[in-house]
């Protein structure tokens, strides 16, 4: 659903919802998503799942009376823009980094060498779903996080790359983590060479074009360690890395504040749906998130 300012298109297998007059736009989309584990009960096909529009149609969804629509959909619309504002700065910090690490590299006092002299690519452990702990460390595949459990293999945040799967992929991992075997977690040869400069030095070597199994996409460690890469002087790599780690310290914490702005906002909207909510205490409570 997006909003009445902007332009879209709609493509094959997308279907695009308009509120009637009596109904804000806005509570179409938050009436679903109060509603959304109802819809996907009716997902028929085995092969390509789909809703019929009848389906979708014919779905009954929480509508709060009229003189409530536009109220509830500013307090969750501001959980919403926080949000939104929240992960365009992430973003910006982001760009940030990669533009310092683009600079470091146009050092012309970097020396040649090969990825092996400044890192190495360990192995990933064995962790079957059936054997996970509810906990928050992030469990890590080829693709990227793919669930938690309670114990880490890594304790703090680091690189992962895909090795079986998405080979070559590369993922930042914030906070403790569990890499597993269908993955290389990457360590620097020694401190100075930070997990921040690795992952953005990773990005720049193709990684995901050294497939070298047919069926299985898979990764050759012995290959991608040979790989030529430049390396900064101590006194570059460290000024990167203190630059790095302070805007990696501001994108955990947006992230940290996402989650909790996420979560008031899911906790609050089938309440205020279905009126066991005031729309003053869901003010409150927002208010309170940061919103």
């Amino acid at each position: 659903m997006n909003r009445a300012d902007q332009d879209y298109a709609i493509g094959r297998g997308i279907a695009a919802l308009r509120a009637r007059d009596a109904v804000d736009s806005r509570i179409v989309k938050y009436a679903l998503d109060a509603s959304l584990s109802d819809l996907l009960a009716g997902v028929s096909g085995s092969v390509f799942p789909n809703l019929s529009r009848e389906q979708i149609l014919q779905h009954r969804v929480p509508v709060p009376p009229r003189a409530e629509q536009q109220a509830i959909a500013e307090v969750l619309g501001a959980l919403d823009d926080k949000i939104a504002a929240n992960t365009a700065l992430a973003a910006t910090a982001w760009a940030f980094m990669e533009t310092e690490f683009r600079a470091v590299r146009a050092d012309p006092e970097c020396t040649r060498t090969r990825l092996g002299a400044i890192a190495s690519l360990e192995y990933g452990k064995a962790l079957p779903a059936s054997v996970r702990e509810s906990g928050e460390v992030s469990v890590v595949g080829s693709g990227g996080v793919s669930g938690v459990h309670s114990k880490a293999l890594i304790d703090r945040s680091g690189v992962v790359v895909g090795r079986k799967g998405s080979a070559g992929a590369v993922h930042w991992v914030s906070g403790p983590h569990f890499p597993i075997d269908t993955t290389f977690y990457v360590r620097g040869t020694d401190d100075a060479v930070s997990q921040p400069f690795l992952y953005f030095l990773l990005r720049t070597l193709r990684l995901d074009e050294m497939n070298n199994d047919s069926a299985v996409p898979g990764l050759n460690r012995s290959e991608a360690l040979a790989l030529p890469i430049w390396r900064p002087t101590p006194a570059r790599l460290a000024s990167f890395t203190a630059q790095a780690e302070g805007q990696i310290a501001l994108v955990e914490g947006i992230d940290r504040e996402n989650r909790a702005l996420a979560a008031t906002r899911d906790a609050l909207l089938p309440q205020l749906m279905s009126g066991k909510l005031r729309v003053r205490d869901a003010e409150a409570a927002a208010s309170e998130a940061g919103a």
